[in-house]
């Protein structure tokens, strides 16, 4: 669906035919005035005289938008189009290839990038935990924020998702957030209200869920308040109004407290406030609504507008040097298939692979077995590919420096064919080089060197 609605806004952003500007040449012009052809404003070509039809190819330039719509259509279409698996040694299935479109609010790609960044953060809390407990003796503990301000029109969104980025870098910045908090993780989502019997309908509510990182002794020395809480979003986000500001301590998924758990355990037991921190930028049921077309279109070209280029997720404090330091992609932009890969501890299984192919039937809107294979592990395949990788660019060097020493070459010999001894003649010289076609030079070489006559006793190599 959300591939038949970028083709909508594609069709909409399109001009009238007469305005569109033909993408061929002055020169193709005058060829085909030349041969007697001609093109209608549909950019059909035909024979002038005898009418015959040439060909339908002629292209237009498409306005910047439309053309920007319709690639992304094309990319929305052909999203995932084959998934391979990994089979590993317990029988589950762990994605190993596949093609995503990488369309900001593409359902699949979403998906990809929310288990990314919860992955991410188990990672970051496990080690973040595991380097204060080696130093200090004991775990982080862990709030879960969510800094809200009230509802805005679609005119208004991208600027007040700027406003609340601001808000949040400034806030991290006074000393009340300095005094309790060492580290954070700040994933921005936006709803949308469809519900026609709200006031709010067909409005936008941008907030932002935070993952912090205080000291063990927060709650007794730099507590902050929910009240607090509010009082200091309100002073940054500029509202004239006290915002709804909801903070939690996260507990375990069964409701017990992480901090009862073996600090290796607690990152698997923060399940819901690592979900609503990955959560996606927008859930697809704000803008796909299959009973009202024309809002979904909107909708879509709202989000996709204001959304585009902005980051919905950033590390900070301590949290960001050990993202850092454990190289973590960008989950906005990096790779969506190989999110978390943890080494087996079967050492068989780390020697080959088995590997299972899935395509998707667009008759029977699924994915159908294709291959299985046998092959190098995922990791032996990424040392492979970046072992020809280095052998590609490292051949890449070594033509371009052939390249320049033959341009070299050339320029010396040309040298020698003016006789450009002196400074004047070599100032001719460099002048004939820059300005000349390459023919003439070429030419004015190979006379040259056929009219070159060795000195007796001398011969030629070869």
């Amino acid at each position: 669906m959300l591939s038949e609605i970028y083709d909508a806004l594609a069709l909409a952003a399109m001009p009238p035919d007469d305005q569109l500007e033909p993408a061929g040449s002055a020169l193709g012009a005058a060829i085909d005035a030349k041969l007697g052809l001609s093109t209608t404003p549909d950019g059909i070509q035909y024979n002038a005289e005898t009418g015959e039809i040439i060909e339908c190819s002629t292209e237009r330039k498409l306005p910047s938008a439309a053309a920007k719509y319709l690639d992304k259509a094309r990319r929305l279409a052909g999203c995932a189009p084959f998934a391979e698996f990994e089979r590993l040694p317990d029988g589950a299935l762990h994605l190993h290839a596949s093609s995503f479109c990488r369309v900001r609010l593409c359902p699949m790609c979403q998906w990809r990038r929310s288990l990314k960044l919860g992955a991410q953060v188990r990672q970051v809390v496990e080690a973040a935990n595991a380097a204060h407990i080696a130093e200090y003796g004991t775990a982080w503990r862990w709030l879960m924020v969510t800094f809200t301000v009230k509802n805005v029109p679609a005119d208004e969104l991208g600027a007040t998702i700027d406003r609340l980025h601001r808000a949040m870098n400034n806030m991290a910045k006074c000393k009340r957030w300095c005094g309790a908090v060492r580290g954070w993780l700040r994933a921005t989502e936006v709803t949308h209200c469809t519900d026609k019997r709200k006031a709010a309908y067909d409005t936008y509510h941008p907030h932002i869920h935070a993952l912090l990182c205080v000291p063990s002794s927060y709650f007794k020395r730099g507590y902050i308040k929910q009240k607090e809480w509010a009082d200091l979003w309100a002073h940054y986000a500029g509202t004239d109004y006290t915002p709804i500001v909801d903070v939690r301590t996260i507990k375990a998924e069964d409701g017990s407290s992480v901090q009862d758990l073996p600090a290796a355990e607690q990152a698997a037991a923060m399940g819901k406030a690592v979900a609503e921190v990955s959560k996606y930028a927008s859930k697809p049921a704000d803008y796909l609504v299959p009973s009202d077309p024309a809002l979904s279109l909107r909708t879509v070209a709202t989000l996709d507008a204001m959304l585009h280029h902005r980051r919905m997720t950033s590390w900070g404090g301590i949290l960001k040097d050990i993202a850092k330091a454990l190289q973590l992609d960008d989950p906005e932009t990096g790779d969506l298939v190989h999110i978390d890969e943890t080494a087996s501890r079967d050492e068989v299984a780390e020697q080959a692979a088995q590997y299972v192919t899935y395509g998707w039937a667009i008759g029977a809107r699924d994915y159908i077995k294709w291959d299985e294979r046998s092959g190098d592990t995922p990791e032996q395949e990424r040392q492979q590919a970046a072992a020809d990788a280095s052998a590609r660019r490292t051949h890449q060097r070594q033509q371009a420096a052939a390249d320049v020493q033959q341009e070299l070459d050339v320029v010396d010999l040309y040298m020698q064919a003016c006789g450009a001894w002196d400074a004047k003649a070599r100032k001719i010289a460099k002048y004939e080089l820059r300005t000349l076609p390459r023919w003439q030079i070429e030419q004015r070489i190979r006379d040259y060197q056929a009219d070159f006559v060795l000195p007796d006793g001398w011969e030629v190599d070869g």
